[in-house]
């Protein structure tokens, strides 16, 4: 009963908790029910991610440009994005590292220039491409990968067996418009539950 409390609240976080997104609400319960980490770890993961991106928000908010992308999965948080000022990758990790409970900061951020809006939608279509793959594909459980995508760049996060990220890796791989796929998965064996980072 407790970790179903625990559901419905990340639930209602991601989609916004108002009734027009019922529907939104649905999928997202869903989604977080497929997710191989425990209900509390996922809310304390969407709770880091918020965390990160209101100091980042403070900090840029009389600055220049940037996209900073935020993904926290098991307490290993994924910085990637573009700034018009190399001081501003530093600044961001160490805003990042002043949260309690991370575990690791992976830094992608480059200095570059900020994606058009055209980029960006491009970008929303190759992770809706992805993410439909996954879910059609048998043999790999999408809803244990989260999928980030920076400028024709896809991360993939998430607790699966070696082949399922494999497959998943080549699955991203293969589809129109991307350029390289990262994996930072953490590998499990489903038989004897051990764990081990990539």
């Amino acid at each position: 009963m407790k970790n179903f409390i625990l559901i419905l609240i990340i639930a209602a976080i991601l989609s916004g908790c108002t009734p027009v997104l019922l529907g939104g609400t649905a999928i997202a319960t869903m989604s977080i029910m497929l997710d191989r980490r425990t209900a509390g770890a996922q809310l304390e993961d969407k709770i880091i991610e918020l965390k990160i991106k209101r100091g980042i928000y403070n900090y840029l908010k009389d600055k220049n440009q940037a996209r900073i992308l935020v993904k926290s999965y098991n307490r290993r948080v994924l910085l990637t994005g573009e700034v018009d000022d190399i001081t501003y990758i530093s600044d961001i990790n160490r805003i990042a590292n002043s949260v309690n409970n991370i575990e690791s900061i992976i830094n992608q951020i480059k200095l570059e220039c900020i994606p058009t809006f055209i980029n960006i939608s491009c970008e929303k279509w190759i992770y809706s491409k992805i993410k439909a793959a996954l879910i059609n594909n048998k043999n790999v459980q999408s809803g244990a990968i989260s999928i980030i995508i920076d400028k024709g760049t896809v991360f993939l996060m998430g607790l699966v067996t070696k082949n399922e990220g494999n497959e998943a890796a080549i699955i991203a791989a293969n589809m129109y418009g991307v350029k390289q796929v990262i994996k930072l998965f953490e590998y499990i064996d489903k038989k004897a539950t051990n764990i081990s980072k990539n």
